[in-house]
């Protein structure tokens, strides 16, 4: 049913008299340019192919936690489950839902059925489509527009994506049609867009709603009544309604430009409401932070089931069947299927313990492991190993293991020291220089050295601490990395794209011609001091990129000598000295975040987006998300005694590799 807004009336009277089109009406901005019809870059989906580049040969095995459920679809017989840790399936009336590894992706967004029974899935790290032969799957090695999938809709002959920071398209045969700020957009990092009719769109952004039809595109931030924030979701009612989801700020219903807000108060179970259902019945459904609710034709009733509790509950998703059956996917990864007499939860299957693994490190038989919320002991199993308070949670930098269980921790708020039973914190309150710290590693005789952001070096002896700035040699007190290698040599990188080794009084940085071109930072990294306060800095997410600057980085061979990767390449000790190995890096655009070198003298490179290059034989293979990777942002890599490659990344959790075992 159509919504009739007094804003398309004024321009359609304007139009008519022969006035210029309006720059505002009621108080809404509007564009003055043509419609969605008209605009955005056409691409043909067929020619978006890429080179298939030779895997290694073995086995990868992704591991990966469940989290929490943000889409549900009901095709046919089936309930198909995206959650952060993948795709799932689950049939009713079976005990166990089962995953779905051909869509290649371990966090999804967002499900839709297509016309002809396909099924899209959206997800973090791209596109995967469903088709009675296999499966055609798009990521930003493709297009960017497939760098991050938020949501995926139904349209008037045509599917709508929505992206986080690339806008919103949609493809009709084989034509992707791709709308940014460029088309008038009022934010290119989009959560959904929902189709009234041919000629009209809603589209919700992180920073408000926006309309477009065949005459021009509307803002609805200012004017419209509708809160400014986040949009969480939009559906379109029967009724003619639209229904709005802002961030913390509940529900508005908008029709024929009057508007009216609901929270907790008027029925809704929290102001959170993270999406949208339509059952049946067509009555829409509200799940969000601690329940759902049902709209009845003139208000919001709470779901109430007899001897059950929903508020125990975060939803984040909410699906239903032609049958009359609904399901609910709550932020923990449980799934819940109402039916007329039955009521169930299944939790979805997960064998990892983070989505996100920062740092790995082998300590004899003990694989150590450090992901957002804790750092976890792998010895066929995960032991999650807490950190004292929650502001240490996704701060951690670099850790070293002690005999008897203890370890230590550089965080980019102090130190952390596990004595096997509790924690020690080191911070200025113990004398120490700075609280940013960027990396650690064990020294000769017990010694811990850590390197910080902005003041050097750091050496804890017996005698307590050492602390080493320029005067003491280093090229740059900005330390991007520090390793030890295995004569007890301590090298740290900068990011200024200097390497130094510590020669036991000071700090030697090393001349090797050709190994830095284009060194030296560029622009303010991205954990940076906030207007050179430095009680004040603004900390990137875990595995952000650092812009405008290039640090190389530090990693270890299969006979533990120091190696580094620059723009130029991987340079490694030999007997001649140093010598180069140039990477398939050159001019990709691509950074490289992680270098190992593996026993039987393969090394790996692991890249910011790109998956991981392996030199292997004289050549270098890849994988990435495609081919075996749980995640193409590659954060860490370690190989273990037994020869198995262990590889954490941002999103998809933890991945080992198995060579020549399937």
């Amino acid at each position: 049913m159509k919504i009739y807004r007094t804003v398309l009336t004024i321009l359609v009277l304007a139009a008519a008299a022969g006035f210029p089109a309006a720059r505002s009406a009621g108080g809404v901005e509007v564009e003055e340019t043509a419609g969605w019809l008209q605009s955005g870059e056409k691409v043909s989906m067929g020619g978006l192919t890429h080179r298939q580049e030779e895997s290694p040969a073995g086995r990868f095995e992704i591991l990966v936690p469940a989290g929490g459920i943000k889409a549900i679809l009901a095709s046919g017989d089936s309930v198909w489950v995206g959650a952060e840790g993948g795709l799932f399936i689950w049939v009713p009336g079976a005990d166990t839902v089962l995953v779905e590894r051909g869509c290649r992706l371990t966090s999804v967004t967002s499900l839709e059925a297509g016309e002809g029974g396909e099924i899209w899935v959206g997800g973090e790290a791209g596109l995967s489509i469903r088709h009675d032969w296999g499966w055609d799957r798009y990521t930003v090695r493709e297009h960017p527009f497939f760098s991050r999938i938020t949501d995926i809709r139904h349209g008037e002959g045509k599917m709508w994506i929505s992206t986080w920071g690339q806008g919103c398209g949609h493809i009709i045969g084989d034509t992707l049609t791709i709308l940014t700020r460029a088309d008038s957009l009022i934010d290119d990092r989009i959560t959904c867009v929902v189709e009234q009719n041919d000629n009209t769109i809603w589209i919700g952004t992180e920073s408000g709603v926006c309309m477009a039809d065949s005459f021009s595109w509307t803002s609805m931030r200012y004017g419209s009544r509708i809160p400014i924030g986040g949009v969480r979701d939009i559906i379109l009612a029967e009724e003619g309604y639209l229904f709005v989801s802002v961030a913390r700020q509940g529900v508005v219903r908008y029709s024929l430009g009057r508007i009216k807000r609901y929270g907790p108060g008027q029925g809704l179970p929290d102001r959170d409401i993270y999406r949208f259902g339509l059952d049946a019945e067509a009555k829409v459904w509200a799940a969000g932070r601690y329940g759902v609710s049902i709209w009845d034709g003139s208000g919001w009733t709470p779901l109430r089931l007899p001897g059950i509790s929903l508020s125990s509950h975060d939803f984040l998703s909410v699906g239903h069947d032609l049958e009359g059956n609904a399901y609910l996917g709550s932020s923990r990864g449980i799934f819940v299927s109402i039916a007329r007499d039955s009521y169930r939860e299944t939790a979805l299957p997960g064998d990892g313990p983070e989505k996100t693994i920062g740092h790995i490190v082998s300590s004899g038989r003990t694989l150590l492991l450090v992901g957002r919320k804790a750092v976890y002991r792998f010895d066929g199993g995960f032991t999650p190993i807490g950190f004292p308070g929650q502001w240490f949670e996704g701060t951690v930098t670099g850790i070293v293991p002690e005999q008897g269980g203890r370890l230590w921790l550089s965080t980019r708020v102090g130190i952390l020291h596990h004595t096997g039973n509790s924690w020690e914190v080191f911070d200025r309150r113990h004398g120490l220089p700075t609280e940013h710290f960027t990396g650690a590693a064990a020294g000769r005789d017990g010694e811990l050295w850590f390197g910080s952001f902005d003041s050097g070096v750091l050496r804890l002896t017996a005698g307590g601490w050492v602390h080493y700035r320029r005067r003491h040699g280093l090229p740059d007190e900005r330390i991007s990395s520090i390793a030890t290698d295995r004569s007890g040599t301590v090298w740290v990188s900068t990011l200024s794209g200097m390497i130094a080794r510590f020669s036991g009084d000071e700090w030697e940085t090393l001349d090797i011609p050709g190994a830095y071109p284009g060194s030296g930072s560029t622009g303010m990294p991205a954990d940076s001091l906030y207007h050179g306060d430095p009680a004040v800095r603004v900390l990137s997410s875990l595995g952000g990129d650092r812009s405008g600057s290039f640090a190389p980085v530090l990693g270890l061979d299969g006979s533990g000598r120091c190696m580094f990767c620059t723009e130029a390449g991987i340079f490694f000790q030999s007997e001649a000295g140093w010598r180069l190995i140039e990477t398939p890096l050159h001019r990709s655009g691509l950074r490289p975040t992680a270098l190992k070198g593996a026993a039987d003298g393969s090394i790996w490179l692991g890249t910011g987006g790109g998956g991981a290059y392996v030199l292997s034989g004289g050549r270098w293979l890849h994988v990435d998300s495609t081919s075996g990777l749980g995640d193409d942002y590659v954060l860490s890599i370690e190989e273990d005694p037994s020869g198995m490659v262990w590889i954490g990344t941002r999103y998809g959790g933890l991945t080992r590799y198995s060579a020549g075992r399937y």
